[in-house]
């Protein structure tokens, strides 16, 4: 229900993030059903490009009854299919022996956020993922760190966001001790006001009370439909704020930037349709326009392009560095 099948890549984050602690290798399935030629090599090249070391083109229920193939009516497909195998098997050796470069800035993923949140409609967890793919728009590559990585992780990373609610209390102390060091911290609404416990994180930072206004819903069919209640810098304020809506903080050496709405959830909801790129969504310049001059000010890109809806992905290795485009234009 993403609206945009580009949200498919923030799936790959996490994963290879929780497979990194060991060393594990991951794969993906890239779902046919529904996706037409362009799609399938936009799905496949992006799973390329965020770390997956395999990749299984297919279907699911009920159309795999039939014992004929439910795609050999569809000779289109193949093509897409044959393009990415032969090129990815000139270089697979390269390939295999690469790794994602470290992302530009961190995400992170507060377990203890998400299970505070089970049974409700977690506005923090749907802001998440669409702050992913505004960042991904800004030409920003971030990585995601859990909770349990933070010790030992973000001492590797100069800007954080975090816009979950409840943050476990010693992992609030390392952010909080990262930011006077220099780092940069952003926060979004009501982000990391409490702990484990549903107790107020003792952070002394000034946070101005959080009114929540309506339900998220799925971007595709609720999010899409809820009531705008203001707007600042050309971005509506929708779901729940707390003014003001931009405000920021030095702490020690470091900085936090705070948002006193969702901008993600905003820009997921307003991308329009356009029929002649295959039904992909263009996206509102506004939203963009901000984070490049304040919440990214001062931040290091590695690789960049020129339109917002080609996906860059970077590939490290001994034998190669690898660019990989995903191409939703």
């Amino acid at each position: 229900f993403g609206r945009t099948q580009q949200i498919n890549s923030i799936h790959f984050d996490p994963m290879r993030s929780a497979c990194s602690i060991r060393g594990i290798p991951f794969g993906v399935y890239c779902i046919l059903c529904g996706c037409n030629e362009w799609l399938i090599a936009c799905k496949a090249y992006m799973a390329l490009g965020r770390g997956a070391k395999s990749l299984y083109f297919f279907n699911y229920g009920p159309r795999y009854a039939p014992s004929s193939d439910y795609n050999s009516h569809r000779p289109e497909i193949f093509a897409p299919i044959r393009h990415f195998a032969y090129s990815v098997g000139e270089y697979e050796k390269e390939i295999l022996a690469a790794k994602c470069a470290k992302g530009d800035a961190a995400i992170l993923v507060g377990v203890t956020g998400d299970i505070w949140q089970i049974g409700e409609d977690s506005e923090y967890g749907m802001e998440r993922s669409a702050l992913s793919l505004l960042l991904r728009h800004c030409n920003v590559r971030s990585d995601v760190l859990g909770e349990d990585m933070v010790k030992k992780e973000l001492s590797r990373y100069r800007m954080l966001f975090v816009t979950d609610r409840n943050v476990r209390a010693d992992v609030a102390r390392e952010i909080m001790a990262w930011t006077r060091r220099g780092g940069t911290l952003c926060l979004g609404p009501n982000a990391m006001t409490a702990d484990e416990a549903g107790r107020p994180l003792g952070t002394a930072l000034p946070r101005p009370e959080y009114v929540k206004r309506q339900k998220v819903g799925r971007p595709k069919f609720e999010l899409v439909r809820r009531e705008v209640y203001d707007s600042f810098e050309g971005m509506d304020v929708i779901v729940g704020s707390a003014k003001p809506y931009w405000n920021t903080l030095r702490v020690g050496r470091g900085e936090v930037r705070m948002l006193g709405f969702f901008p993600g959830l905003d820009y997921w909801k307003r991308g329009v349709a356009d029929e002649t790129a295959h039904g992909l969504l263009r996206f509102p310049e506004a939203h963009r326009e901000f984070f490049k001059r304040e919440v990214l000010k001062g931040i290091r890109r590695r690789a960049v392009t020129s339109d917002p809806l080609v996906e860059l992905s970077l590939l490290e290795g001994e034998r190669a560095d690898i660019l990989v485009f995903s191409n939703w234009n």
